[in-house]
């Protein structure tokens, strides 16, 4: 996630929350997790896109919302609509998060929905770590992203991720520099 590494726990299971509920209205949310996350992130009031990525309670109100955590996920536009559910979130540090960290980054998310019905999530381990490791579709996602975020067209971006992934059986290594500025024009 392009949040600080302390959020991804917090962030894998609201996502998972926002796709069991939908867009159903959440009234409470509960967070624990390790004591660290709290020392870096625990933010309820982000003002930039800066502190919105290291704030637990901007990441998983804008999980729960949106049901996804991309670049945009931390402007004025996506602080401002997560204001009214970070303020309803509380976090603690609590075991076994606490006493398994460093080891462990994990986090658990409780939410009541609206009609007053709890619904829980944990991580042990977060989506991308050597535990539950992308997959070759969801690396490839994650670069196309970047690239484009960077300024790459899909096509550039595309060829780029495809010159990347031949590395493997090309023989020689290709030069990616000069590729790379082939398709943002200047060279």
């Amino acid at each position: 996630w392009p949040s600080c590494r302390h959020t991804h726990p917090i962030i894998d299971c609201a996502l998972e929350l926002h796709r069991d509920l939908g867009a159903a209205p959440v009234d409470e949310i509960e967070i624990k997790t390790y004591r660290a996350a709290l020392d870096v992130c625990d933010n309820p009031e982000p003002t930039t896109e800066y502190q919105a990525k290291f704030s637990l309670q901007h990441t998983v109100a804008i999980a729960l919302l949106d049901g996804a955590v991309g670049l945009e996920s931390f402007d004025v536009d996506a602080r401002q609509r997560s204001a009214d559910l970070r303020a309803r979130v509380n976090i603690t540090a609590a075991d076994p998060f606490l006493s398994a960290y460093p080891k462990s980054w994990g986090a658990e998310v409780s939410i009541v929905d609206a009609s007053g019905k709890a619904h829980t999530r944990s991580r042990k381990d977060c989506k991308g770590d050597p535990e539950l490791a992308l997959d070759q579709d969801e690396m490839r996602a994650k670069a196309m992203g970047l690239l484009q975020y960077g300024g790459l067209d899909e096509t550039a971006a595309g060829d780029v991720c495809d010159t990347v992934l031949s590395l493997p059986g090309a023989g020689r290594c290709p030069d990616l520099f000069t590729a790379f500025q082939q398709h943002i024009g200047i060279a």
